[in-house]
């Protein structure tokens, strides 16, 4: 038999994950274009397009993130920290004004959009071509509300509600 040789030069190369963020991009700016009448029939909460992508997104968002700690490619920094120490106070502050009822349902969609946004960001946008990925999602979107708002303007009326 033969040594196996522990030597850098004859180490193969990991392959490159490749990067899903531009389809969590697509999906947010597809919450963002969705009008806010469509609500998902849920009784409880209030769970709109936009609502149900981040919930769907923080999942994986989330197990990237965590990936990326254990493998040592990510730290966490005072803005994870801030932000997590910033939902717990949405919540401890609706709880305190308004009552558990309410901090359940309206503060639990408040603490969603905001860490779900941020925790997606914060998982999927690591490189320059992620920023422009986004940016690129974004101004399709951005384009097509402008398209739709200029239907709008020259109909005399709301299209998208009238739909």
């Amino acid at each position: 038999m033969r040594p196996v040789s522990t030597a850098s030069s004859t180490r193969i190369p990991r392959p490159v994950a490749r990067s899903h963020a531009k389809y969590a991009f697509a999906a947010l700016a597809l919450g963002l274009v969705a009008p806010s009448q469509l609500i998902l029939p849920i009784d409880v909460a209030r769970i709109t397009v936009t609502r149900a992508v981040l919930l769907v997104l923080c999942i994986p968002a989330l197990l990237n993130y965590i990936r990326g700690l254990g493998a040592g490619e990510r730290r966490i920094q005072v803005a994870d920290v801030s932000a997590t120490l910033m939902c717990f106070w949405i919540l401890l502050a609706l709880t305190v004004t308004e009552g558990i009822a309410v901090s359940a349902e309206s503060g639990m969609l408040v603490v969603l959009e905001f860490m779900g946004a941020y925790l997606v960001m914060r998982a999927f946008v690591r490189t320059r071509r992620d920023v422009e990925a986004y940016v690129s999602c974004l101004t399709a979107a951005i384009l097509f509300l402008v398209l739709i708002a200029l239907a709008d303007t020259l109909a005399g009326r709301n299209l998208v509600s009238e739909m």
